[in-house]
This record gives structure tokens, C-alpha cells and sequence, in this order.
């Protein structure tokens, strides 16, 4: 499973849209995009930790998103 995989199945679990996670975290929308369609499959930590932020995540589950 990817990064973008994991990231999809938070935002359904938590019912967010994905623009809505790129605005709140201060992201571009495409980037995120890209992101959750498995287009970019290696974000840096820096954006996948802005997303875990936004999706309240553990350093632990920040951990197993990035694995």
C-alpha cells in the first residue's frame, strides 16, 4: 500500500475532501492530488507531515503512513 493509499483510506475514514486536507494544510491542491492518485509516490516528510498534522496523526501512525 502507498503513501497516497494510506492517505486516501484517512480521508475517507475521517470524512475529509482532499482539497479541503491541501487548504487546511497549506499545500497545493495538485500536489495532494497527485499524491492520493499515486502519482507521486515519494512526497517528502515535510509534506506528508503537514497532512499527518491535519489528519491528527500519531508519530507512531505518521511512522506506519511513511513505511
Amino acid at each position: 500500500m502507498t503513501v497516497g493509499d494510506k492517505i486516501k483510506e484517512l480521508l475517507k475514514k475521517k470524512n475529509i475532501k482532499p482539497y479541503l486536507l491541501a487548504d487546511i494544510a497549506g499545500l497545493d491542491r495538485s500536489n495532494v492530488y497527485d499524491i492520493i492518485n499515486n502519482k507521486n509516490t515519494k512526497p517528502s516528510i515535510h509534506v506528508v507531515s503537514k497532512l499527518a498534522d491535519v489528519l491528527e496523526l500519531s508519530n507512531e501512525e505518521l511512522g506506519k503512513l511513511i513505511r
